[in-house]
């Protein structure tokens, strides 16, 4: 394996702080793309749709579908904002300091363990 930043030769295992992890892209696009599943899923639902009806009424793949239920899609800026209204949802960004973001969650995630 070769080394990286969170790779931890002592013990042969990745480690990563709550910091390392929330200060990575990937976690904050999983973050969203779990977020329009779980709109799109909820959309189907209400609507009564299979996932080939949810694509054409998207303008989309089937395959595309699938990929934004699964989680496993990566659209433009434009293409996100367009299915999230198509879906009947205004998405918000949020532009919140790093710091103060790690604060938050570290301290709701102590009041839910204690």
């Amino acid at each position: 394996m070769p080394p990286t930043k969170y790779y931890n030769t002592d013990n042969n295992r990745f480690t990563m702080t709550r910091e390392d992890i929330l200060s990575s892209p990937e976690y904050w696009i999983t973050e969203i793309q779990i977020e329009v599943c779980s709109c799109a899923d909820s959309f189907m639902k209400e609507h009564n749709m299979n996932r080939m009806q949810l694509a054409d009424y998207l303008g989309v793949t089937k395959g595309d579908v699938t990929q934004i239920l699964a989680g496993d899609y990566n659209y433009s800026l434009y293409q996100l904002v367009n299915t999230a209204i198509l879906l009947g949802y205004v998405p918000k960004i949020d532009f919140t300091p790093l710091a103060e973001d790690i604060v938050v969650i570290h301290n709701a995630q102590q009041t839910h363990s204690g």
